[in-house]
């Protein structure tokens, strides 16, 4: 017997809009590309990937592994037939190979941290009454071990234009990440059976490039000296401090977790999936939840807007959606051969 995959992806789906949700998840419904997007925040993931193998020795230069990928991503949209007509391939290959570069020069060696695992796809069967409904499954970037208390931390990186933390001990992808990993990593024989992660540490990359003005001793990024300060303070003044100085490129946190987060992240797990089963069986029950955060960035609006004025939306799906399977990369489990 055939148990559903679960996947934060559609979790995340679902409680924005159930609308949404019904067509990518169970209709498998998206929107046809000519070309698959470039991977860049997935290639800065893989770079680091090789960046930490097992063990406490670093690999390759992520600089020269992004670059290589890069241009590997690069000849599966030129055998599709597309140009980089306006520079923007070859402005996010720079601004790739430069985060790396920067990244080495902020973290070095990274000598305490041990990497326990590197990136896992898993598959976390869930019970429900005792038996199992589902299973959960994902990948998470890895598993790091901090020398100095050899303490257990899920591992993940997250590349964005600008860093926010505020949220992290709410972040609901990596938090189940972290509740269902230890399952899966003592099954693998990665960790002890009397083991467990202590939280999860967070590495954060801002997609910019390293200021180019001068600083000072303390780091801080200085102003060119006009013609007064030269006069006043002599031709090696280098200029007073800015105060316009640029947020960080880089940023580690540690969130600590807890036995009762772990529960209610499960327990949160379970009642999302019954919901969705739910809703399944009663497709009547399916609304939209239309708003700006909800709406803003969903692959169905201009099929949602048609559907919602009764308007032929089906036509519009049939020409500008195809199928798809939102599973393809896990694995099926088919109990009965297990």
């Amino acid at each position: 017997m055939t148990r559903p995959l679960v996947r934060t992806s559609e979790r995340t789906t679902f409680t924005r809009c159930q609308q949404s949700w019904w067509w990518a998840y169970v209709e498998h419904l998206a929107p046809k590309t000519a070309a698959p997007p470039l991977r860049f925040g997935t290639l800065i993931h893989k770079a680091l990937e090789l960046r930490y193998p097992p063990g406490i020795k670093r690999g390759p230069h992520p600089a020269q592994t992004f670059e290589q990928l890069y241009e590997d991503e690069l000849k599966t949209q030129w055998e599709y037939g597309f140009k980089d007509e306006d520079g923007t391939w070859h402005d996010a290959l720079e601004l790739g190979v430069e985060m790396m570069n920067n990244y080495v020069d902020h973290f070095g060696e990274d000598d305490e941290w041990e990497v326990i695992a590197s990136e896992q796809v898993f598959r976390v069967p869930i019970k429900i009454d005792r038996k199992v409904a589902c299973y959960a499954v994902g990948t998470f970037d890895g598993v790091w071990r901090y020398r100095p208390n050899l303490r257990l931390f899920l591992n993940d990186y997250k590349t964005a234009k600008s860093i926010q933390t505020s949220h992290l001990l709410l972040d609901e992808q990596n938090g189940s990440y972290w509740a269902f990993a230890p399952w899966w990593l003592r099954k693998q024989g990665i960790i002890g059976p009397n083991e467990d992660l202590e939280g999860i540490v967070y590495t954060f990359l801002r997609k910019a490039k390293r200021d180019d003005r001068p600083q000072n001793e303390a780091g801080l990024y200085l102003n060119k000296p006009t013609a007064k300060e030269l006069k006043e303070f002599g031709p090696d003044y280098p200029g007073s401090v800015s105060k316009n100085q640029p947020p960080p490129l880089f940023h580690r946190e540690v969130t600590y977790r807890t036995p009762n987060d772990r529960a209610a992240l499960i327990e949160r797990f379970k009642l999302q999936f019954l919901r969705m089963q739910e809703l399944r069986a009663n497709p009547d029950l399916v609304y939209k939840e239309p708003g700006r955060n909800s709406c803003s960035m969903c692959s169905m609006r201009d099929m949602c807007e048609l559907h919602e004025v009764g308007a032929d939306w089906e036509s519009f799906r049939d020409s500008v959606m195809k199928t798809w399977d939102p599973y393809a990369d896990h694995e099926i489990y088919d109990e009965g051969k297990r």
